[in-house]
């Protein structure tokens, strides 16, 4: 089979010749792949070029490149479920066909497209076919399809586009066609895409996509579509809600979704709100966020809830509402609340007191357009103290905003004083959430809080919103978690051995693995019989908690291979996949794992960002070194807690993203959720005996560790000849990032660390760290005192270990020991320059000359800017004050203010000097006077300002019951300042039926209203009767049971429909048994708090059980006496327990042979709850059959036809009737013959029947004969005398005897 392969540029772009596919590669189908120009390729795939099929292809092509392809009438079918498929993305391929016979077909796919940035282009050819799914099929994104002519076709659908955002640019008439729908999915375009511009004016399209209710209204189908061909779209029956609909202007076919109804009510939740501003229709699919307007005297427009119709519960709109179903929407309003200004930027509402802060808490729980928007702004103007409010034994400040705080809030340079939270809760602060768009501004914070996990003291949760030029409280603690006075880490520890870590950063606590409440986890092995415990502590000047594990063995036999290690899913902050590196010593050996949070600047909501994790299992101070570490995906931590990194344990799927150094160590994990583990392996204890281990970890900010110098810790001790003097002078030398402190530590025997001194580094030169380690209280033994650095950023130095031994009070080992005059004697008072202070030796002989090899050399340390003196030696600078501070206290008050008049007060420096310059603060509070007349608390100011305001109890519009509380409100006005006041009610409360007291107070001021809670009217669903109701024996429920929003129904049945029943109420359904019309009546008990409603009746019919009453047929013989009469039930049945009764049965008069009819009755009332259909039975008279005495059946020929006589015998009732004989003879014969009772005759011969015998024989004699004498014919019947005379013979004459039956002989 041959193909050969032409670009289609030459065909659709430069109008080439397709009969001479001239500069088009030729290709054939060799053995197994595909032949170029007569060459076998390695493969089936199609690089840059144009080609032309010579013949079919049985193999599924690849495009490579920037491929054109003529099919030349030709096919590609590939046995793959793909007929063409693209190998990389970037790439095009365009069909055309000469010849217009050619097609592409696939199992699955004629074409399939899964890779990004390619172009399809059809100018000509079938692709697919009835067999194919889908014609075309594309499944990534920035993919074109262009259709221009050709066919695609589908047994699915033509096109199918799995990603939204493919583009389909139909033009021409290209013929597209599937079994479900034509084109599924992708962004469609009327046309070419480009100019000019060909339209698609081919055959109606039936469009479909994924989840079709799913889309929403105004959702563009189809662009570029003008009016010509807007008719050429259709929308496939998914979509149910939708229609199609053209935009002239925009020239687009969209989704219109069909009206659904929307009502709108009052605060009320009932009062329908009607006019231009409440549509009663929104479209399906809709989102509706912009609402109308609804105002109220003394109330301002907070929100609207929405709900769908028909459901309960109301909902809160943050943003908008999607319209799926019919909505109803309720105004949600807020009482005024009485701050000065209108809430604006230019006249924002003013926040002078605690109360106003109380007022804000309340009014801004949740979102509303009037007091928690974006649009809304606050302004402080005053300091704030909360000691009034909250406290550890006030309880809890409540956080504003704890549905989201949305407003701005400007605290204007002023301080919210003593707040205080302790809880075990997340996210609170000052504020709770800030949302997005809201901001916090120029406040200063102070107080205690102690919460769950992250949180600030002005914002528990921050989600995008701003935070400027703030100054948070000093963090404290998170709830239930362990720090020392430095307040930067912290801890926590669990029974199972597991430790969390957290740590404080730019002013956050943040973690420091993914698990917030067991981080760090232990694992062992080989430890049966011993007892771990974990005692983690904080060290380092508070930069790190270090992790100390005791095992003790507790068993009575020995360990010898024990095995301890810690795993944890590690992560830095807010950043669960920053990269984690191996932190080296000097040698190249692995000591720790280091961790940045590396997010970029526009990382939303992060409050790490910068930050590092420094955790250390070896090489540092504080470590006992472990034996094996891990480091990779976090799921495999626990398998691996017990190895090594290594070839054979680093996951195959992650190997790509770890680094490795020169030695082929790996050094460090990227982008991966990563997880740590190390070990200590080969441990061995006695019965008894306890082991000590121990990591640390610090966060800090983004730093390298301290450098040592060379060397890098010396020692020296002074001989004394008195051997009581036993100090080691201790000189470090350490380089670091310009501007860090480093602080040097030591430990004695892995002990606890000890501070020895500090130096600030310059980022050139290594400083000198002095101090000394009086040994004089030490046994004589062997000492290994390690040393390490730690910096101010939280990065920590290797350790470096000296050791030494104390023998006879004199120390030997790592020291260098001077003579006494070769020592120093370094001075108590200080020296200083401009700069550094220092001791000077006092030795003549010393040879140190450079100040900062001196004892204590160290830079000045000053309180403030402008602190004159060094807090160290006895320098004094000159100072130059800067007075922009604004302090508001009496030590810079030049005149005090009132209500009316703003204090004035000198300008300040940091340092607390006073200035000359002035500045206004604050207004001076109000001493407000409250007075109460009912239901008004007046307020007015005993000062110059006149002001005088009001609170009003107003009783509750909808004062009729609902189960809801009846609250009244506080109306404000004239700017008061007394806060929100809180209404009393009385012990009656304000929900149920009857008089409510409300009240008010202020300053022992209570104002008081009373109003009445009216009963509600009941919304009744009535019972409704049951329906189809048949007696079977037993007790049914008469109704169905109706429904009341309030009180009780009651049921019972009455004698008539007219009378309501007196007595007999009750809750239960009632019930009826017997067949027969039941008046059922129902009411409602209002109760205390709803009104009766009067009683009703239904009418229940009880139908009567429908059976067939049969009369059994019966048979008797003509002339016996009638047998008992019976009846039977053939249809229905009788109900258990029941018993038909009075059922009456006779029969029609007549006894001789026929039919008689048997009819069956009830008499009258009986069997009440029975329908009874009654069925005559028959009783059947049959002939009674007769005997038959024959006589002459001996007869003698005389001329005439003769037959026997029959007489009947067992006839009954004294009928007569004769029996009709035939078979008549003439001639005498030797032979008998044959009689026979054919017929019976007579009034009652229809009673009667022959006997199945029913002949007789008899015989004719001749005549003539002389009776023989002597022979005795009485009583002959007939005799017979037949003579035989041959020569003397003897002559036999035979005599019947009649009666007797004798024969007799006799001899002549």
């Amino acid at each position: 089979m041959m193909l050969s392969v032409i670009p289609m540029t030459a065909f659709a772009d430069a109008g080439m010749d397709h009969t001479t596919h001239t500069g088009c590669k030729a290709l054939s189908m060799g053995t197994t792949y595909i032949m170029i120009d007569g060459v076998e390729q390695a493969n089936n795939r199609l690089s840059d070029g144009s080609y032309y099929l010579t013949g079919d292809i049985t193999a599924t092509l690849s495009v490579n490149g920037n491929v054109s392809l003529c099919l030349n009438g030709f096919s590609v079918n590939a046995d793959d479920s793909k007929g063409i498929k693209f190998y990389e993305s970037g790439k095009s391929l365009t069909v055309d066909d000469c010849v217009g016979t050619g097609r592409i077909s696939g199992d699955t796919d004629a074409i399939y497209v899964n890779y990004s940035n390619t172009t399809v282009t059809i100018n000509g050819g079938a692709i697919g076919s009835d067999s194919s799914e889908y014609g075309i099929y594309t499944s990534d994104f920035n993919i074109k399809v262009f259709i221009n002519g050709g066919s695609v076709t589908g047994s699915y659908c033509g096109i199918y586009n799995d990603v939204p955002d493919i583009k389909v640019y139909l033009s021409g008439t290209p013929a597209i066609s599937g079994g479900e729908a034509d084109i599924f999915g992708g962004e469609l375009y009327a046309d070419n895409g480009s100019q000019p511009a060909i339209p698609y004016s081919g055959a109606t399209l039936t469009l479909a996509d994924y989840d079709c209710d799913y889309h929403y209204h105004n959702d563009i189908m189809v662009s570029h579509v003008t009016e010509d061909n807007k008719d050429r779209f259709a929308l496939h029956n998914y979509f149910t809600k939708y229609s199609l609909v053209y935009d002239s202007d925009s020239g687009v076919l969209k989704l219109e979704g069909e009206p659904i109804a929307a009502t709108w009510y009052a605060e009320d939740g009932t009062t329908v709100l009607s006019g231009a501003n409440y549509p009663a229709t929104v479209h399906y699919g809709s989102t509706i966020s912009d609402l109308p307007d609804y105002e109220k005297e003394g109330y301002l427009l907070a929100g609207w809830f929405w709900r769908v119709a028909g459901w309960t519960e109301w909902d809160e709109i943050y943003d908008a509402v999607l319209a799926d179903s019919p909505v109803e929407f309720k105004a949600d309003i807020l009482p005024k609340y009485p701050f000065e200004g209108d809430g604006t930027a230019d006249s924002p509402y003013l926040i002078q007191n605690a109360e106003d802060l109380l007022g804000l808490e309340q009014i801004a729980r949740n979102p509303s357009k009037c007091y928690n928007d974006a649009a809304v702004y606050y302004r402080l103007t005053a300091d704030i103290n909360l000691s009034s409010v909250c406290s550890e034994t006030k309880g809890n400040w409540t956080p504003i905003g704890e549905g989201g705080f949305f407003a701005q809030f400007d605290g204007d340079g002023h301080t919210i004083s003593n707040l205080y939270y302790r809880d075990d809760r997340q996210d609170v602060g000052l504020f709770r959430y800030l949302e997005k768009n809201g901001s916090i501004r120029n406040l200063t914070v102070t107080g205690f809080v102690s919460a769950k996990s992250d949180f600030s003291g002005i914002v528990g949760s921050n989600d995008g919103g701003t935070v400027e030029n703030c100054i948070d409280l000093t963090m404290t603690v998170p709830y239930g978690y362990t720090t020392d006075e430095n307040g930067w880490m912290t801890f926590k520890s669990y029974d199972d051995g597991a430790v969390d870590v957290k740590a404080i950063y730019d002013g956050n606590w943040i973690k420091t693995s993914y698990d917030t409440t067991k981080q760090y986890q232990i694992k062992t092995s080989g430890l049966d019989g011993a007892a771990v415990t974990v005692t983690p502590t904080i060290i380092n000047g508070g930069s790190y908690v270090k992790v100390l594990y005791t095992i003790t063995n507790n068993g009575g036999t020995a360990i010898t291979e024990g095995k301890l290690a810690v795993h944890s899913d590690i992560q830095i902050g807010d950043n669960d996949d920053a990269a984690i590196e191996i932190i080296q010593d000097g040698d190249g050996n692995a000591i720790g794992f280091r961790m940045i949070d590396d997010h970029t600047e526009n990382k939303t909501g992060c409050t790490s960002r910068g930050a590092q994790l420094n955790l250390y299992f070896a090489g540092t101070g504080g470590v006992i070194d472990a034996d094996t570490y891990w480091f990779g995906y976090y799921g495999n931590r626990d398998k691996n807690a017990f190895m090594t990194i290594s070839d054979e344990t680093v996951s195959s799927s992650y190997k790509n993203n770890y680094e490795k150094d020169e030695s082929g160590n790996y050094i460090k994990l990227n982008n991966v959720d990563s997880g740590i583990a190390f070990s200590w392996q080969n441990i061995a204890l006695a019965a008894g005996e306890s082991k000590e281990f121990s990591w640390v970890i610090n966060v800090g900010f983004e730093a390298e560790p301290p450098q040592w110098g060379d060397p890098a810790v010396n020692l020296t001790v002074t001989t004394d000849a008195t051997q009581n003097n036993r100090k080691i002078n201790v000189t470090a030398k350490v380089k670091d990032e310009a501007g860090i402190t480093d602080k040097l530590y030591y430990s004695v025997n892995d002990g606890a660390g000890v501070l020895l001194g500090g130096v600030i580094a310059d980022g050139v030169t290594e400083k000198n760290i002095t101090g000394v380690i009086d040994t004089s209280s030490w046994a004589d033994d062997t000492y290994h005192l390690d040393f390490w650095v730690v910096n101010s950023k939280g990065a920590v130095s290797e350790k470096v270990r000296r050791t030494i031994t104390i023998t006879d009070g004199r120390i030997t080992g790592a020291v260098t020991e001077l003579n006494p005059e070769l020592s120093h004697d370094w001075a108590t008072d200080w020296s200083y320059d401009e700069i550094n202070h220092w001791h000077d030796c006092k030795n003549a002989n010393c040879t140190v000359s450079a100040n900062k090899d001196k004892n204590g050399f160290a830079a000045h340390d000053f309180d403030n800017a402008c602190d004159p003196s060094c807090n160290t030696c006895s320098y004094t600078r000159a100072i130059s004050h800067t007075f922009n501070q604004k302090v508001m206290t009496e030590r810079y008050l030049v005149s005090a203010g009132s209500c009316t008049e703003r204090a004035k007060y000198y300008y300040s420096c940091a340092c607390g000097a006073v200035g000359t310059t002035t500045f206004f603060g604050d207004l001076a509070p109000h001493e407000y006077i409250y007075s109460a007349d009912g239901a008004v608390i007046t307020e007015t100011c005993a000062g110059e300002c006149g002001h005088s305001a009001s609170a009003t109890l107003v009783a509750p519009e909808n004062r009729t019951y609902d189960g809801t509380a009846k609250e009244a409100t506080v109306s404000y006005t004239n700017g008061w300042n007394g806060g929100v006041l809180t209404v009393a009610y009385s012990s009656h409360g304000n929900v149920n039926v009857g008089s409510v007291t409300a009240s008010i107070a202020k300053n022992n001021k209570t104002a008081m209203l009373s109003y009445d809670i009216t009963a509600a009217t009941v919304v009744l669903t009535p019972p409704t009767a049951k329906e189809n109701l048949v007696y079977d024996g037993g007790a049914k429920a008469l109704v169905n049971a109706g429904s009341t929003t309030g009180g009780t129904m009651q049921y019972a049945i009455g004698v008539s429909a007219v009378a309501a029943p007196t007595s007999g109420w009750s809750t239960v359904i009632p019930e009826g048994q017997a067949a027969g019309t039941y008046y059922v009546w129902y009411k409602v008990v209002g109760g205390t708090n709803y009104n009766n409603v009067a009683p009703a009746c239904i009418t229940v019919t009880m139908a009567k059980a429908e059976i067939t009453v049969t009369a059994d047929n019966k048979t008797k013989t003509y002339g016996e006496n009638d047998t008992l009469l019976t009846w039977s039930v053939t249809e229905g049945t009788v109900k258990p327990n029941d018993t038909l009764t009075d059922i009456c049965i006779s029969r029609a008069n007549g006894e001789n042979v026929g039919e008689y009819t048997i009819t069956v009755s009830q008499a009258a009332d009986a069997n009440p709850n029975y329908d009874i259909t009654f069925v005559d039975g028959t009783l059947a008279v049959v002939p009674k059959e007769i005997g038959i005495r024959w006589s002459n059946t001996n007869l003698i020929y005389n001329g005439s036809a003769q037959k026997p006589t029959a007489t009947a015998t067992g006839t009954v009732n004294g009928d007569q009737i004769t029996l009709v004989v035939s078979g008549a003879q003439t001639n005498a014969s030797d032979t008998a013959y044959i009689a026979i009772v054919d017929g019976i005759e007579g009034k009652k011969a229809g009673n009667y029947k022959l006997p199945a015998e029913k002949t007789v024989a008899f015989t004719i004699a001749k005549a003539d004969q002389a009776v023989p004498t002597g022979i005795d014919t009485t009583n002959l019947r007939l005799w017979t005398a037949i003579l035989f005379i041959s020569g003397g013979a003897i002559i036999t004459l035979t005599v019947y005897n009649r009666k007797r039956r004798i024969k007799e002989n006799f001899t002549m």
